[in-house]
Order: structure tokens, then C-alpha cells, then sequence
């Protein structure tokens, strides 16, 4: 009797634990996982809800990328080039179909003069533009006044500085132009050429580059004293002697 009590505890230890398993594997559905709620004290599994909801979905991407082409530095998609400040200036360049101060003005006359540095400046209508970088096909540059007045004005010119085409203006100038500093400049880069050129003398190199110019000009120009003084300082730096300069 006794044996049989123990068998039968054994027996009911083993249906309660196989209970207890079931009701687990309902409850936990590791296929198809159900949501459990509670409901007066009562577990509920509710077999509808196999998913999790989402409060809102995000947006599309405009554009997927491969998995090679995440890792790829090559990449050259509108959507995922990132554009230097520098390539950003040279491309709203070239955007020039609807600028209304876009003009095309092929033929124009230009004008190069040198600064005191030896560097090169266009003039061109009144106006001096000072030389800024070459693209692939053109040169381009900006308003001397592009840092003083943040005056936006540029041109494109052919690949040769020294002899340069013009092939297109953009924007416009927020200033007046000054054509007599424009003659002045012209006049002392031609008065540096014939210094290096030619043996004159300076009086005759002055003359000769002034008799044509206006009188506005003449009265802007540097003193002839100092036009000579220059004559001299570039003759004896071409000669590698240096001279002491008279006066006359």
C-alpha cells in the first residue's frame, strides 16, 4: 500500500511538471511570438498580434547604396558627393542658363597689364580683374574688389594669361568703373616693357607712353622723377648691378 501511495505522488509530480512545461510552450512561441497581456489577474495570450507594431514608419531613402558601393571612395552619384567650398564656387559658375547677369561677350577687348609684383590683371571695360586659378579649359578671375567690396564680378577667359580670350562674363559689379586707373596702369606696364626692351633713356620711354594719354590720366600719373627712378631700378636688376639713381 504504501509502494502504491509513493507511485501515485511520483505520478502527479510528473503531470504537474509536464503542465507547467505546456502551458510555457503556449504562452512563449519562439516560431511566432505572441503578445501576453494581462487581464483580471490572468494571463492572455492574444494569437492575432504575432507582430510588434511600429508607431510610424520612416521615409524612404532616395537612393540605395550596394554594399560595394558603400565602401567605394569613387563614387560619383549627384546624391552622395560632398562638394568642397572651392569645387562649389567653380560649379555655381558654370550654372550660368537662367543668371540674369550672365553675358556672354566672346571678342571683347582685353587688356593685360602687370602689377608692381609682376603678377597679371585683365582690364576690361573699365574695370581690373586679377588673375584667380585655370580650370580645364579657361581661366578664371575676379574683380580686384572682390575682398574690399565683396564684388562678385568674373571672367573666363581662354587657358593663355598672357594673351587671354574672353569667353564669358558673370555677375555684375557693385561698383562704378574707373577707366583712368585702368590708362594708368597700362601706361607704367608699357613704360616696364620698354625698360627692359630698349636702351633708351628714360625721358624718351616716358614721352613717348604719355604723349597719347588724357589729361585726367597725366595728372594721375606717379611723378616723372619717380617713373625714371623705376626705369633705373629695373634696368639694374636685369643686369644683376645695382646703380644709385641721379636726378635730374
Amino acid at each position: 500500500m504504501e509502494g502504491l501511495l509513493a507511485r501515485v505522488d511520483y505520478l502527479e509530480n510528473i503531470v504537474s511538471k509536464l503542465a507547467k512545461w505546456t502551458h510555457f510552450c503556449e504562452v512563449v512561441n519562439f516560431d511566432l511570438p505572441s503578445v501576453v497581456s494581462l487581464e483580471n489577474g490572468c494571463e492572455k495570450v492574444n494569437a492575432k498580434s504575432s507582430k510588434s507594431r511600429r508607431r510610424g514608419r520612416r521615409s524612404p531613402l532616395p537612393f540605395t547604396l550596394s554594399p560595394g558601393e558603400v565602401t567605394n571612395p569613387n563614387i560619383t552619384s549627384d546624391e552622395t558627393v560632398i562638394k568642397t567650398e572651392e569645387e562649389v564656387d567653380t560649379f555655381e559658375e558654370m550654372q550660368t542658363d537662367d543668371d540674369p547677369d550672365f553675358l556672354f561677350s566672346t571678342g571683347s577687348t582685353l587688356t593685360v597689364v602687370e602689377s608692381n609684383k609682376g603678377k597679371p590683371i585683365v582690364l576690361h571695360d573699365g574695370y581690373s580683374f586679377n588673375f584667380r586659378k585655370s580650370g580645364v579649359d579657361k581661366a578664371i578671375w575676379v574683380c580686384e574688389r572682390l575682398r574690399r567690396d565683396k564684388c562678385n564680378a568674373r571672367l573666363h577667359t581662354s587657358l593663355n594669361v598672357s594673351s587671354p580670350t574672353l569667353l564669358k562674363e558673370l555677375g555684375s559689379h557693385n561698383h562704378s568703373p574707373n577707366p583712368i586707373s585702368c590708362e594708368v596702369r597700362e601706361i607704367r606696364t608699357k613704360i616696364r616693357k620698354d625698360a627692359k626692351a630698349t636702351s633708351d633713356n628714360p625721358a624718351t620711354i616716358i614721352a613717348r607712353n604719355v604723349s597719347q594719354a588724357s589729361a585726367e590720366t597725366k595728372g594721375t600719373l606717379p611723378l616723372r622723377q619717380h617713373l625714371k627712378r623705376t626705369i633705373r631700378s629695373i634696368r639694374a636688376s636685369g643686369s644683376g648691378s645695382r646703380t644709385i639713381p641721379h636726378r635730374r
